[in-house]
């Protein structure tokens, strides 16, 4: 388990199988820096890049 993380998990939309979401938790804004930085989100994007039909959308949500 990553340092930092409350929550890392992989979900696909029921009417849209091709489409995916990694919704994630971090203990704080710190925390979700330090995994971008990461050797090994680096390299999975690396090899999920031509799987995608585009850029990935990352949206950060606050919990209220």
């Amino acid at each position: 388990k990553e340092k930092g993380c409350l929550l890392y998990n992989l979900h696909r939309y029921s009417d849209s199988p091709e489409s995916f979401v990694f919704y994630e938790q971090w203990e704080d804004k710190e925390a979700l820096a330090q995994h971008e930085k990461s050797e090994h989100l680096k390299n999975c994007v690396r090899h999920i890049k031509g799987l995608l039909s585009g850029h990935p959308k990352v949206r950060l949500l606050e919990l209220l």
